[in-house]
Parts: C-alpha cells; sequence; structure tokens
C-alpha cells in the first residue's frame, strides 16, 4: 500500500475498552489508542495524579522490593550496558521517567554518573529525598537540547514509551542526548502477545492489559525496532521478560484478583534471585530471555540500540 494511500492512525482494531480502540496503525507502524489523548488530560495524570490516586502504593512497594529490582534487575542491566558500550565510553546515564529513582540510585553506587528526568511531582521528589539523585521536574521535550545534547552515554527508558503521546519524538529527543556510539535501553510492556491471546480463548479473559489513558502505545519486538530505527539507532539486542501469563495456565489466574497477583510475582521474583546463586547462570538467563523475545512471548520486552 502506497504511503499516500495511508489515513494518519488507521489500522487494524486489536481491542479496546469501549470510549478507546487499540489499532495497529499503518502510518506509526505500531499499535495505539485511537482517539490519543490530548495532552492536556495526559498532564493532568502525570503530573500528580498517577501517584496520588492511581499508583499510591508503587514508590514504597517498589524500595520494599529494592534488593530484588537491584541484584536480580538493574544488576543485569548495567552489566549489559557495560559490555555494549564502545571501548573507553564513558557511564553518563540519563533515565527518562526515572520514577523514583530506583534504578538512578543502583547505577550511582555502581560509579555511573547519572540524571533522571520525571514529570511526576511525588516521584521526583522522592528520587531526590530518599533515592539521592538528581533529577529534573519536567518532561524531556520541554528541556533545552543545548542542555542535554551529546551529554550522555546511555539513555535508559523503563515503563515510559507505552505512556506518551508521540513516542518517536521522545526517542529522538534520546538520540539527540547520547554522544556518538551512545546506548538508548527500552523496555515496554509486552502486550497483545501469544500467550495473553492464548488466556482470553482458553480462560475467558478479556484484553485485561488495555490500561486507557495509561496505556497508549502496545508495541512488540518488531515495532518498537521500527520505532528505534526511525530515530536514528541501530538495534543491538532484544529480550523479554518472565511471561508471566504462565501461572494462568498453571491455575493462578491473576486477572481481576489481587491477592493472586501479588503471589505469582513474589514467585516471579524467587525463580529470578535464584539465578544469582550459580556463576553460569548469568549466561543462562540472558539465552532464556533472548529465547522469549524471538518467540515474541514474555511481560516486558527490552530493547538495546545505538546511535551510529
Amino acid at each position: 500500500m502506497a504511503n499516500e494511500t495511508i489515513t494518519k492512525h488507521q489500522g487494524h482494531y486489536l481491542g479496546g475498552d469501549g470510549e478507546y480502540a487499540v489499532i495497529d496503525c499503518l502510518s506509526c507502524e505500531y499499535a495505539h489508542v485511537d482517539p490519543v489523548p490530548s495532552v492536556e488530560e495526559l498532564l493532568n495524570v502525570y503530573d500528580e495524579k498517577f501517584y496520588r490516586e492511581d499508583k499510591p502504593d508503587y514508590l514504597l512497594k517498589t524500595e520494599r522490593e529494592y534488593d530484588y529490582w537491584s541484584e536480580s534487575v538493574y544488576r543485569w542491566r548495567y552489566e549489559d550496558l557495560e559490555r555494549l558500550l564502545p571501548p573507553g565510553a564513558g557511564k553518563r546515564l540519563l533515565e527518562i521517567g526515572c520514577s523514583g529513582g530506583f534504578f538512578l540510585r543502583y547505577g550511582k553506587s555502581r560509579g555511573w554518573q547519572v540524571l533522571g528526568v520525571e514529570p511526576s511531582i511525588q516521584a521526583s521528589q522522592y528520587a531526590k529525598a530518599v533515592s539521592g539523585v538528581e533529577v529534573i521536574r519536567d518532561y524531556i521535550q520541554n528541556i533545552p537540547l543545548e542542555q542535554i545534547q551529546g551529554a550522555f552515554d546511555v539513555v535508559h527508558l523503563q515503563y515510559v514509551l507505552e505512556h506518551v503521546p508521540n513516542p518517536l519524538e521522545v526517542c529522538q529527543r534520546a538520540f539527540e542526548a547520547l554522544t556518538s556510539g551512545g546506548l538508548i535501553c527500552v523496555e515496554v510492556p509486552n502486550d497483545f502477545n501469544p500467550l495473553q491471546k492464548l488466556a482470553n480463548l482458553t480462560l475467558g479473559n478479556h484484553d485485561y492489559w488495555v490500561s486507557i489513558p495509561h496505556h497508549l502505545n502496545y508495541f512488540n519486538a518488531e515495532s518498537l525496532s521500527k520505532l528505534l530505527a526511525r530515530a536514528g539507532f541501530t538495534v543491538l539486542e532484544q529480550e523479554a521478560s518472565f511471561p508471566m501469563e504462565f501461572f494462568q495456565f498453571f491455575g493462578e489466574n491473576y486477572v481481576g484478583n489481587e491477592a493472586v497477583g501479588l503471589a505469582c510475582h513474589q514467585k516471579r521474583m524467587r525463580f529470578e534471585m535464584a539465578f544469582n546463586q550459580l556463576p553460569e547462570a548469568d549466561a543462562l538467563r540472558k539465552k532464556l530471555y533472548q529465547c522469549f523475545a524471538t518467540l515474541g512471548i514474555g511481560r516486558t520486552l527490552t530493547i538495546f540500540a545505538q546511535k551510529p
């Protein structure tokens, strides 16, 4: 189909919540809600409401689980970044959407120079006061380019691109912030994946992962790779996290049941903490999670890419 015949935000219907539809957009080349909420609506959500009303326990819950996140997620990620950076590269990291600064806190303890950008009042204050890291309370699009251009060796985005009205703009801003040869690391939910669809068919679930207005965009490995390529990046590696949907087929359907969901999350944490017990376990974990990404399964998707 020629580009000129594609109407903006036109594509195959994937699901929705009644008010909004999720379409596999032909022009954007990734799935997103239609219509996209206004910037004013999103400002109302992310400046203050998100951590006050929607996720009031998020910061304290992550703090309680910090040992798990630091040893079984953050350590792995920083080791990957240090392995993939060009020889002689620095260790300056910018995190867009840094929440309470947990990833930055661990990086700082590892010897990295870190800076966060976070629009939420509550989260940015927590990052400064508790995590002890420097944070700019704003949206990355509002920060003057001369303040960040070429200033970082790594840009990290964890659970960010699904929330923003224009993911390409955010990725382009990250590209500008990086030095030549710098890395971007992006983690997003891996939604509309085969296991979720199977759970709908066999367990009578609905599209429970559709979360509007919080999640505007829905990526898979192909669409996220295309987005990063459009921003100028070269994809290096991809991996997916533990497929939480497995628990549903084991008889623990956590959809709509917070207690079951928490129990499944704790089991997943114990499984991943076990990888820290054997010297060869990190290599095994890497191969396993790369395999998940290749198969299109896994609860979240992470891609490492490089600025040429």
